[in-house]
């Protein structure tokens, strides 16, 4: 594993800023719950996630394949391959059966809170301790 790498630190950034995105939009549902003809909204990005990974997969093992060969080929990428860049946390309105003033559930609401909530500071502890891992090679020297 590549300890330096930006791989891992990109996509656990991507990932925290799709639930951060998410954070916002269950929040704002929470809020507008009892407001008239509201319709809830959500934010999907695993998808987007899941294609980046798999893109950076296809990558390495194209380097892989290639590495020895004399008339090597750059990686031709493809329309379904996404880059970093190309991140966007895609909000959408939900359909979800109307409770009455508008389709607020705030029961799942709640609970889709806490979820979120968890994966966020799961994932930020992760990438604290892999900041600290760096940080403690650099400063130590490794010994």
């Amino acid at each position: 594993m590549d300890i330096l790498g930006k791989r891992h630190v990109e996509i656990t950034s991507l990932a925290l800023d799709g639930l951060a995105a998410r954070h916002k939009a269950i929040t704002s549902n929470i809020a507008n719950a009892g407001s008239p003809d509201y319709k809830a909204i959500g934010v999907n990005f695993e998808d987007q996630l899941k294609r980046i990974i798999d893109t950076e997969e296809k990558k390495e093992q194209h380097k892989k394949d290639n590495m020895f060969k004399e008339d090597r080929q750059e990686y031709e990428a493809n329309k379904f391959d996404m880059q970093y860049e190309d991140f966007r946390a895609e909000m959408f309105t939900s359909q979800a059966q109307s409770t009455g003033v508008n389709n607020v559930n705030i029961e799942r609401e709640m609970a889709e809170l806490a979820k979120n909530g968890m994966k966020y500071n799961a994932l930020a502890t992760l990438q604290q301790k892999a900041f600290q891992g760096m940080a403690n090679v650099i400063e130590k020297g490794g010994s």
